[in-house]
């Protein structure tokens, strides 16, 4: 599994270059590569829950290292640049977000959830296929992400409160951005109250706080480039010790939830002074969304059958090129849908 890793890491390094000063930061093009990136990590940690590893080969448990690494850290950017996004998105217009915002539930909450929802019916099909069964509550409860039927879900539903948190949060405060931003980090305050209260598992909470973290970067962007840039070697040194410090604590959330925000804030620091020009990154992070929703859909019928279980390696390989196939045909069909609906 670790040469998967590898050949990655190659072809994005391969597209490393210095930045040319003054060059946008935090572009679309940049946000997008990086989550390429995660979400390529995503879908090989997936793969591994569906095959055996031989624990005694040695390129296997430097996967379990690498994996124990990253652990929740492959979704931080993901939950960040959302926030980053959405907050930028607001500021570029006048009066609290003008059309932006009022268009917000429709346009970005609900499309977001109807993409995710199309989705889910494809897995309920898929599960009739190949007989796996599952309750009426989880099947209502996978509609918003909250329980799963063999799809990832928890990203889904804690995005689409956020997305709420911010929606009402430029309704009330308008054209404040500061407190705007204040309201979102109390709202994730309130979600992770809730999701202690019921009981949920530590996925949901263990990285939220990178979302109003992305909403405050936003706000604070040429101040904390500013600061990298004056203060190079210092802040990477900071961050590193921070990184380092926190590590072996991440098992708890609210640990995990500050080492989150500081890998997310050391991979900024990273595009302050690199940026990674690869155009096969860059159309796997425009089809992200759906790599992340539709990937478990060839793993698990392969699973289910049997396919590829004494070679691994075709299993990913194979599992990469469906899900690849899959999210652009996907995203061609939602995108003609999304243009009558919204």
């Amino acid at each position: 599994m670790i040469i998967f890793v590898v050949i990655t890491g190659i072809i994005a390094l391969s597209g490393l270059r210095f930045r040319v000063p003054y060059t946008k930061i935090l572009s679309k093009e940049d946000t997008t590569i990086i989550n390429a990136i995660f979400v390529l990590c995503i879908l090989f940690s997936h793969s591994s829950q569906y095959i055996c590893l031989d624990e005694t080969s040695f390129l296997n448990s430097l996967y379990r290292h690498f994996q124990n690494f990253h652990n929740q850290w492959v979704v931080a950017t993901f939950l960040a640049f959302s926030g980053f996004g959405v907050m930028s998105q607001i500021k570029s217009e006048k009066n609290g977000g003008g059309g932006y915002v009022l268009n917000f539930p429709r346009k970005r909450i609900l499309k977001t959830l109807f993409n995710f929802d199309i989705a889910i019916i494809i897995y309920m099909i898929l599960n009739l296929m190949i007989n796996n069964s599952y309750t009426p509550l989880e099947y209502l409860g996978s509609l918003i992400g909250l329980t799963s039927i063999g799809n990832s879900n928890w990203y889904i539903f804690a995005i689409l409160f956020m997305y709420m948190v911010s929606y009402i949060a430029a309704r009330i405060f308008k054209d404040n951005y500061k407190r705007q931003a204040m309201a979102v980090i109390l709202g994730m305050v309130i979600y992770i109250i809730i999701m202690e209260f019921t009981g949920m598992p530590s996925r949901f909470i263990s990285t939220i706080s990178c979302y109003p973290l992305g909403v405050c970067l936003s706000l604070y962007k040429n101040e904390v480039i500013e600061l990298f840039r004056k203060k190079k070697w210092i802040s990477i040194l900071v961050l590193l010790i921070l990184l380092g410090a926190t590590y072996k604590l991440r098992y708890n959330d609210y640990i995990m939830n500050f080492a989150s925000c500081i890998f997310v804030i050391t991979i900024v620091w990273g595009v302050t002074f690199f940026e990674i020009k690869s155009k096969i990154l860059y159309f796997i992070g425009q089809h992200a969304f759906s790599i992340f929703i539709l990937q478990r859909i060839p793993m698990l019928i392969f699973n289910n059958y049997g396919i590829f279980e004494n070679t691994p390696y075709i299993f990913v390989i194979v599992s990469l090129f469906i899900t690849i196939v899959l999210s652009v045909g996907f995203d061609k069909v939602i995108n003609k849908i999304d243009k009558v609906l919204f």
